[in-house]
Formats: structure tokens, sequence, C-alpha cells
């Protein structure tokens, strides 16, 4: 026989069953959700980068004219890293490293040309394009002879 608090107010809590149908809907939205987030944050780490990267080669042009000394930027691609020195005295300027050990984990970065000198004029050795990437996203950033560094669009 029931009591008179336990018959007014029907049962208390959750079955076993119903706890069981709530985590394994949780699961299934968790599931589908999560690739999405995840190549989210690979576009984001790729787009971030490639920012870093146009702005260190307008960096590196600006370098070479205020410091009346031709720069070279070269790649140390198979370790995802690049560096700005000086061409003369070798003293290196900037380095960056973009691999698995930095906040980007890049699996790709890649130079057409390497080294690529740039002098105080603005002008660069040669043409360059830069591809950088996690997984199947990449991007391209271009600097051209004159200097001039663009992100290449979607």
């Amino acid at each position: 026989m029931r009591s008179g608090s336990e018959s007014r107010h029907g049962r208390r809590g959750f079955t076993s069953i119903e706890l069981l149908v709530v985590i394994v809907v949780f699961a299934l939205l968790t599931s589908m959700v999560f690739p999405r987030i995840n190549e989210a944050i690979r576009k984001a780490r790729v787009n971030r980068a490639t920012h870093l990267i146009a702005n260190d080669l307008e960096m590196a042009v600006a370098e070479a004219a205020r410091q009346r000394r031709p720069v070279r930027v070269s790649c140390t691609c198979l370790a995802q890293t690049y560096a700005i020195t000086d061409r003369t005295g070798g003293t290196v300027r900037h380095s960056r490293n973009l691999g698995a050990g930095s906040e980007y984990a890049l699996t790709t970065l890649t130079f057409s040309t390497s080294p690529v000198e740039i002098f105080p004029s603005g002008v660069a050795s040669s043409a360059l394009t830069v591809t950088l990437g996690v997984g199947s996203f990449t991007r391209q950033i271009t600097m051209s002879t004159g200097g001039q560094v663009r992100v290449v669009p979607l």
C-alpha cells in the first residue's frame, strides 16, 4: 500500500530506461557535431597561420628597406618552420615554427622557392608562393617580385 504522500505526488525520479535514452540521444548528437567542430578548428588554425605568414613577409620587405640591407626568407618545410635573416651576416631577424608543437599544428608548409632574397628597393629575387594546410584544407599566399604580398582567396 502506498503512503499518502506518494499517491498525491506520483513517483519521483527517472527510471533507468529514461536515463539511458537521454544518454544515447546526447551521444548521438555529440557524435554528429564533433567532426564539424574539429573541421572548424582546423580551418581557423590555417586561416590564422595564413595571415601570420603574410604579415611576416610584408615585415621582411619593410625590414629590408629599413635596414638598407638584403633580407633572406628561407623555409625548412619538412619541419614547418621558416626564418627571416640578414643575407650578409646571417643574423636571424625572425623565425617561426608552425608545426605540430605550435598552436597552429600545420601538416603542410611549402615554399615554391627557398630561399628568396628581398632587396632594400622592395624587389624580391623571385616570386614566392607559400602553401600551408592541415589535412585537406589548404591556403596560399603569393609574393610578387615587386614585394606585393597577397592571400589567395578561397
